[in-house]
């Protein structure tokens, strides 16, 4: 009797736990799991629109393409605008330009030659298009570099606008992420038709050492073909050997340190070394553009970037 009298109190409560326990929904597969972690991956990565960015970078020296074009220190602004669709890739324009930040005299055979501080020795104008399909992003591109006071020993009117079109892949996976780029310069300068290539390989890894702050190693290997080196040699050693074929003119190990203080604002510090693996170069003194003898340099500065 005791034993029917309790069965009857507890009923009611073992009612209402059956009810909620069949009111809850039934256990995720596996399946329907990553399901949705790639739904929410695809959701988050999903960054169609228009986009801004504007960064400035103070750098040690100015180093293009394994050439140091100002032994000064530098400040490099930049401006981005671009739109990005969800199939059909993005285009973007973009404005770049360098400052001499020192009163010293730029000893460069090309530079301006003046002791004003904040000089500006180059602007550059890009309009570009890219592309994923998968792990693989591709770009397409037009740049401009304008040189409004370059002249050779200090003549200021000597300026002067170089066209390169570019291209570069790369393909992103967890280990490594090897690129590369091609850039061919058709324009005409003073007189003469460069026509030169420059290809340039890089391996890259991001570390994620906190949800913040990241550490990326890189490595750049640059390759000048013919027309190329004989281009750039001849615009500063007119006496300089006519007889070089495809040269790797230089190899730089970066390491750079980034941290994210907000969602759109990210500042960083890198750290260069870059030595000219020819030896024809080498000789030529490619590094310096024919000032000194010096073939590889430690160079770097600090970076910061705001993105809407």
């Amino acid at each position: 009797m005791k034993k029917l009298i309790v069965m009857a109190m507890l009923a009611p409560f073992c009612a209402v736990f059956a009810d909620e326990k069949a009111a809850q929904p039934a256990e995720k597969t596996a399946g329907e799991k990553l399901a949705e972690q790639e739904a929410e991956k695809e959701e988050e990565s999903d960054d169609a629109g228009v986009w801004v960015e504007a960064g400035v970078d103070i750098l040690s020296d100015y180093m293009w393409r394994g050439i140091m074009l100002d032994d000064n220190v530098v400040w490099q602004p930049t401006a981005s605008l671009g739109y990005n669709t969800e199939e059909f890739g993005g285009l973007y324009v973009n404005w770049w330009a360098s400052f001499d930040l020192t009163d010293r005299r730029n000893r460069m055979p090309w530079g301006n030659n003046s002791r004003q501080c904040g000089s500006i020795h180059e602007i550059d104008y890009y309009v570009g298009y890219t592309k994923s399909f998968g792990d693989f992003d591709f770009e397409v591109g037009h740049y401009w570099y304008d040189y409004p006071y370059n002249g050779k020993h200090g003549n200021h009117c000597a300026g002067h606008l170089n066209s390169d079109l570019y291209f570069s892949a790369s393909y992103n996976n967890a280990y490594i992420t090897p690129g590369v780029e091609v850039l061919w310069d058709y324009g005409r300068e003073h007189g003469h038709d460069p026509s030169g290539c420059y290809i340039r390989f890089s391996a890259k890894h991001k570390f994620e050492l906190t949800d913040q702050l990241s550490l990326t190693p890189k490595a750049t290997l640059g390759l000048g073909d013919h027309q190329f080196t004989k281009a750039n040699i001849a615009g500063y050693r007119e006496n300089s050997r006519d007889n070089y074929g495809a040269e790797l003119t230089d190899q730089t190990t970066t390491l750079t340190l980034a941290y994210a203080i907000t969602e759109n604002l990210t500042i960083s510090g890198s750290i260069n070394y870059t030595w000219v693996p020819s030896h024809s170069l080498r000789q030529e003194r490619w590094l310096t553009a024919g000032h000194d003898s010096r073939n590889q340099l430690v160079w770097g500065g600090v970076n910061v970037t705001l993105s809407f």
